[in-house]
């Protein structure tokens, strides 16, 4: 059996670097050079081709997602980091239109065009437990994915997004074809300090009543996000994009994460490292960005050193958000979605 793995793998790489050949020229459909006009122009106007749709997820929280269907045999589900909406991925979409596709992103709980967990403080990032983020993947599949009998369903998703992927791939290992994660969340970085110590602190927090409560030095968001001072991109025409999105609806920003929220992401972290040998069945394409202030990358290179299938790649030079980067991040990083789509 392994050794039949070995030779599936060597097959799949060699398709891999055989597609990766046939991209040259831009991955990306428009360049930070006039950008919004473009944006405006292109973008925007097949993005919004789309549908926006909502569904009542378990516990009655309104649960928010786009899809483009354009009749095509395949489609690529997208989830996004924390605070981050679906339209902010309109040009990843569009990047990727001509590939055959059809596309699903989804507002996790709490942030997007989703309901908000904590009414009297929209701004608050909160999970009352992690696998809730899993069980409202699972209900978009059940009532909008499987039904159409795509032949090949793939998952695409950055920092938060990725780890909500990962861990729903393992409990549903046929859902996703492939996988692609961008700095996926599966552990944090925190500032540098210790996890352990981090958890216990929040736990006691939440034990005396502040589970709800941002976490320390956390507090509401704001319009005044300079670009000088971000720490996810070295683009400042998408880093005004996403500004952008939130000002045209402030219903979009978002501040902190809650004490609550930390905690089950951590915990969703451990459980996804822990059952990563569920993934091994599945190809997956790994990004991580060298000037990553949010994900570590321990867990990172063991699930990939360990899978069959993976491919990791370390972008020298980038932030957090490597699909929100500059142009010749991107291209670098599109290119090798595009060959992997392929392969």
């Amino acid at each position: 059996m392994k050794l039949m793995i070995s030779k599936i793998y060597q097959i799949w790489k060699i398709k891999l670097i055989l597609n990766l050949m046939l991209y040259p020229v831009a991955a990306f459909a428009i360049n930070e050079t006039n950008y919004q006009v473009e944006f405006q122009k292109k973008v925007l106007p097949y993005y919004q081709s789309g549908e926006s749709q909502t569904f009542e997820s378990f516990d009655t929280t309104r649960i928010h997602y786009h899809r483009l269907i354009k009749g095509n045999a395949k489609a690529i589900v997208i989830l996004t980091g924390r605070t981050e909406p679906t339209n902010k991925y309109a040009e990843v979409v569009y990047d990727l239109k001509n590939l055959g596709y059809d596309f699903f992103l989804m507002d996790s709980r709490g942030q997007g065009h989703s309901q908000r967990l904590i009414p009297e403080d929209k701004h608050k990032q909160y999970i009352k437990k992690y696998q809730h983020w899993k069980d409202d993947l699972k209900l978009l599949f059940d009532l909008d994915i499987t039904p159409r009998g795509y032949s090949e369903v793939v998952f695409l998703g950055h920092s938060m997004g990725g780890a909500i992927g990962l861990n729903f791939a393992e409990s549903y290992p046929k859902a996703f074809s492939k996988i692609i994660v961008s700095s996926p969340m599966i552990e944090l970085l925190l500032e540098g300090k210790n996890e352990s110590l981090v958890y216990t602190a929040m736990s006691f927090l939440k034990l005396i009543g502040r589970g709800k409560s941002y976490i320390p030095g956390g507090d509401r968001g704001t319009f005044d996000n300079p670009f000088k001072t971000n720490r996810v991109t070295h683009s400042k025409v998408r880093h005004q994009m996403a500004r952008l999105l939130e000002k045209e609806d402030e219903f979009l920003l978002m501040g902190a994460a809650t004490v609550k929220w930390l905690i089950e992401g951590i915990q969703l972290g451990r459980k996804t490292y822990k059952n990563r040998k569920k993934l091994n069945s599945i190809p997956m394409l790994l990004f991580q960005a060298e000037d990553d202030r949010f994900s570590r990358y321990e867990r990172q290179n063991k699930l990939c050193e360990k899978h069959p299938n993976c491919q990791k790649f370390f972008m020298e030079g980038s932030k957090h958000e490597m699909l929100m980067e500059k142009d010749d991040i991107r291209q670098s990083v599109l290119t090798k979605i595009k060959a992997f789509l392929k392969s």
